[in-house]
């Protein structure tokens, strides 16, 4: 509940905290539960399994004994309310985060399991030879079966700052504690089997018992726990029978699924319907199921499941429009972005509402999409989903834009604003101007609204010193004002410590400054995109940049993108900056092998004479055995390569020709490096290697 949801507008445990004042110091544990269970049996004799899982979450007291459950959780709490939402999402977080999909499959696993059991039904000798039983009990013997548990806390200090110093430093300073507990731990030992028939203990148990829920408060230290299958809830023994079942869904699974999905393949008759909505539940900046490649299945496509995604589909697209219209509006501020923005986008509203602007609303079709190519981007932030939202200045004009997902960018509304006219009275000026006095000096100031207000409500004696982070933020604000300001080193560096691409807006001058750039970079790496060409040729800078976006390499300086170490270092952060290094580099054998062994796809980048060279191939797959699966068929075909590789690491026989994994000699170097290579191999042809063998043997 701590990170960026899955959901769009799903707001963390920690949003709500920030939203009930952060002074509040919670202690709490959540846990996974589920709530309901059900065997289906269909008239074809097929079983299908159906759980409807939750969150549930509890407060808890620290004493002197330890943390325990409070007598009473307020419904209103942080961390009730992200288990509330948490449930009412729950389909749509499953089909989208890897972790939780595959945590429903094994509530639905052990639901078919305990039916099997209750209902004693006898299975087949065959569905006992499924899986190397050896093999399972040598792999169950070194395998810790106990999960870590996670234990959150998040603190929250305040400064009180007065003339530049901090008040009552003697006294310390005070803080307050959000502190989130929760884990995993599996319990299958709890299953009601009927007598006569009940497994072996050790067949069954998987960890110490499952958790109950609580509904008295516990006694004594509480161990957090993460997840409550429950399942001696259920009765399953009676299974609940439905119809015949309809034709398959016109759908695929694995990287076929995943092509049909990005238009890359065409998809299956009477599959375009299911594809659209389909794209919508895996986007990929809410969805790491992509992860999963030739193991990903398809969700459940019955109308009844379809309904439930697609109503939560719209509420997503409710919350998108919102998000529009708002931004779109002239109530929307740079800072103050409202509850329907990450909290990310908000910082401080006295700033963002110090300046009194009147916008008018102008026709968008006063500026044209290349107008925005010489525009200053005032903001430029994404959501979640990766709705792209963009705020430029051009011309006297204000105009803000949006960009869905792989979408294209769309002006949604233009403003001309001014600043509004204050009536000024200059207390020092004895007498009054007259129309023919002649002027001989005039001053521009920047005046803050705010201060204007309080120096009118009482003398300078009683006005309150704003803290220096009040201070530093309407400092950063002022570079987007007028040109003036821009050579400001002061208003530049609070500019660039808050966003390090305001570095745009600085003067030649100040994009010269070491101390300026470095701090820019450090914020965001691409700042260097900014920052004068002689510190886009210093190592430092450059270095300091692509530590933080190792793209950052886009923007050095020609013979700094020809530097072994600054473009190393660049791919150990991220193996894409390759393709910004040059091209001395992009052919440098060991980048290139530092870059495959963080993702197996850079490898796509090596030149010809590289990819022609069996022992870098080599090399490459022994880094990342990944790097097969988009080698050329010719190499893939290769006996001795091919024999050389398997003997390192037995996975890779995965990806060998079909003819190599006949191949007696590499099917047994496979298996013996790993015993789990056999699953990439025919039964029929490991029966015949081992027969050889034990005949070579004999």
């Amino acid at each position: 509940g701590e990170y960026e949801q899955p959901v769009i507008g799903m707001k963390s445990a920690f949003d709500f905290t920030e939203a009930e004042g952060i002074d509040n110091e919670w202690f709490a544990r959540a846990w996974f539960v589920v709530n309901d269970a059900e065997v289906y049996v269909t008239e074809d004799s097929i079983l299908i399994p159906r759980v409807e899982m939750g969150v549930e979450a509890r407060e808890q007291e620290k004493k002197e004994s330890g943390v325990t459950d409070a007598p009473v959780t307020r419904p209103d709490h942080p961390m009730v309310r992200y288990a509330e939402l948490f449930t009412h999402n729950f389909e749509l977080v499953a089909e989208r985060k890897s972790v939780v999909h595959h945590l429903r499959e094994a509530a639905k696993a052990s639901i078919l399991a305990k039916f099997l059991l209750e209902a004693q039904v006898k299975l087949e000798e065959r569905w006992f030879d499924l899986a190397d039983w050896s093999a399972v009990k040598e792999a169950a013997l070194g395998c810790c079966l106990e999960v870590p548990q996670l234990w959150k806390d998040r603190t929250h200090s305040e400064l009180r700052v007065k003339d530049g110093a901090i008040v009552d430093a003697q006294k310390g300073v005070s803080a307050s504690t959000a502190s989130l507990y929760g884990g995993v731990e599996f319990g299958l030992g709890r299953f009601s089997v009927p007598p006569g028939r009940r497994a072996p203990g050790h067949m069954l148990t998987a960890g110490a018992g499952l958790m109950a829920r609580t509904i008295a408060p516990a006694r004594g230290v509480l161990r957090p726990q993460g997840v409550d299958l429950n399942l001696d809830r259920f009765n399953l023994s009676e299974p609940v029978k439905l119809g015949a079942r309809g034709p398959p869904p016109a759908v695929m699974a694995g990287n076929a699924f995943w092509c049909c999905i990005d238009g890359k393949a065409a998809p299956p008759a009477g599959g375009d319907e299911d594809v659209a909505f389909l794209k919508e539940v895996f986007n990929p900046h809410l969805s790491d199921r992509r992860s999963e490649g030739e193991r990903f299945v398809c969700p459940d496509l019955s109308a009844s499941y379809t309904k439930r995604l697609k109503d939560l589909l719209s509420e997503e697209a409710e919350v998108r429009k919102q998000r529009k219209d708002h931004f779109l509006s002239k109530e929307f501020v740079i800072g103050d972005a409202g509850d329907l923005f990450p909290t990310s986008w908000s910082f401080s509203v006295e700033v963002a509402q110090a300046l009194d602007l009147r916008r008018n609303p102008c026709p968008p079709s006063m500026v044209s999409p290349k107008d925005l190519k010489s525009a200053v981007v005032v903001l430029d932030k994404s959501t979640e989903d990766g709705v792209r939202f963009r705020i430029y200045k051009h011309n006297a004009l204000e105009v803000r834009t949006t960009q869905d997902h792989n979408g294209v960018e769309t002006i949604g509304s233009v403003y001309s604003f001014a600043q509004c006219r204050q009536d000024y009275r200059i207390a020092s000026m004895k007498g009054s101007i007259r129309g023919d006095d002649k002027v001989v000096k005039v001053t521009i100031a920047s005046v803050d609204a705010a201060d204007m207000a309080a120096s009118r409500e009482g003398p300078a004696t009683e006005r309150k010193t704003a803290p220096a982070s009040e201070r530093k933020d309407r400092l950063a604000k002022l570079i987007y004002s007028n040109g003036a300001l821009r050579a400001d080193r002061e208003v530049v560096m609070a500019a660039v410590e808050k966003d390090g691409l305001a570095l745009e807006r600085a003067t030649d001058d100040l994009k010269a400054d070491r101390e300026i750039v470095q701090t820019a970079v450090l914020d965001k790496g691409r700042a260097l995109e900014f920052a004068s060409e002689g510190l886009r040729g210093d190592r430092d800078a450059v270095m300091a940049a692509i530590r933080e976006d190792a793209c950052a390499l886009e923007h050095a300086s020609e013979e700094l993108r020809g530097d072994r170490e600054v473009a190393s270092e660049a791919v150990r952060h991220n193996s894409f900056a390759i393709t910004f290094a040059a091209p001395s580099m992009r052919s440098d054998r060991d980048i290139i092998l530092a870059s495959v062994q963080r993702n197996p796809f850079a490898l796509e980048h090596a030149p010809e004479e590289l990819m022609a060279d069996r022992d870098f191939l080599l090399a490459a797959v022994r880094k990342n055995a990944l790097v097969l699966e988009d080698m050329p068929k010719r190499v893939r075909a290769d006996r001795d390569f091919m024999l050389r590789v398997v003997q390192g690491n037995g996975f890779a026989l995965k990806y060998a020709s079909a003819e190599l994994r006949e191949d007696s000699e590499i099917i047994l170097a496979a298996v013996d490096q790993d015993r789990r290579a056999s699953e990439y191999v025919d039964r029929g042809a490991l029966a015949r290697a081992l027969e050889t063998r034990e005949r070579l043997q004999a």
